[in-house]
């Protein structure tokens, strides 16, 4: 009588059709381990924004705080280089995503208006992509009214002797301190802000937000020195409908004798056509030099 068993070619043909089952299946789990990583990578990005967005609109350590999507760091203020480390929070994307478009978000206080807006784009390791927009302008309750806001680009900054200037700009009575590039808001909820001061003896532009317009200058204060600056200052939402010249001890000197040259007197201002932006051009030496933008909300 025949013992029961398995012949060598059932075994053959077994571990055959288990070899292409596996086969089969590892793509298929690595196919699903990449999509939930980015599934994750989206939660995660979701929290962070959200997490910093509360943190600023509640007023933790009197400061706004950011989100650096790359590192998966919220950590307060702008300045993610200098930022101070015990208040860092992680919110890490897994390693097999990548990160693009958007890299780090900050928010305004009271409403939370992110800057910069755009996309960030989450890409998996099989080109699959997840885009999280950041462009919506929502209170705590509600949808605000979307700011007026402006932000300043430096296309030259040369110092000589005392001079300190540096690409920042300093906002207010406490010198809340903006990078370059950054939106700056004028309005909240459709009301103007107004600033009661503001600081100067600061290494960047010193501005005081007015109903209607807005106060830059640059220090000066040096004893030997010179700070020659070029910036552009860019409105969204609103455009400068004119500039007028500081008085006191501010005052830019010939600011609109369309001369410019890296002298004390080559300090020059000029208004786009459309009111989109102001370039001004400074050369501060013993005394700063202000202006006085004024802007109209657009649209």
């Amino acid at each position: 009588m025949r013992k029961p068993g398995f012949t060598i070619i059932e075994i053959l043909l077994t571990f055959g059709i288990l070899t292409i089952v596996a086969g089969a299946s590892i793509p298929l789990y690595h196919n699903y381990q990449v999509r939930s990583d980015l599934g994750v990578a989206e939660d995660v990005v979701l929290q962070g924004i959200y997490r910093a967005r509360v943190l600023t609109q509640t007023g933790q350590e009197d400061d706004v705080w950011s989100y650096n999507i790359g590192s998966g760091v919220v950590f307060k203020g702008t300045n993610y280089v200098g930022r101070d480390t015990a208040y860092d929070e992680l919110f890490v994307v897994p390693e097999s995503v990548i990160i693009s478009g958007v890299a780090s978000i900050s928010f305004s206080r009271v409403y939370g208006v992110p800057s910069p807006t755009g996309d960030v784009v989450l890409t998996s390791l099989n080109d699959e992509k997840r885009y999280i927009p950041i462009r919506a302008y929502s209170a705590l309750a509600g949808d605000a009214i979307p700011p007026v806001q402006f932000k300043v680009q430096f296309d030259r900054i040369k110092n000589t002797g005392q001079g300190n200037f540096g690409a920042m700009v300093f906002v207010g009575t406490g010198a809340m301190q903006y990078a370059e590039g950054v939106w700056i808001p004028l309005t909240e909820d459709g009301v103007a802000i107004t600033d009661a001061s503001y600081v100067l003896d600061q290494e960047g532009f010193s501005i005081q937000r007015q109903s209607g317009f807005i106060r830059i200058t640059t220090y000066g204060g040096l004893s030997g020195g010179k700070e020659i600056v070029d910036a552009r200052i860019m409105f969204d939402r609103g455009i400068a409908t004119s500039v007028d010249n500081d008085i006191g001890d501010y005052e830019t000197e010939q600011p609109f004798n369309l001369v410019v040259n890296d002298g004390v007197g080559g300090d020059e201002v000029t208004t786009a056509v459309d009111g989109s932006s102001v370039y001004f051009q400074t050369r501060s030496t013993n005394n700063g030099d202000s202006i006085l933008i004024n802007w109209i909300q657009s649209g």
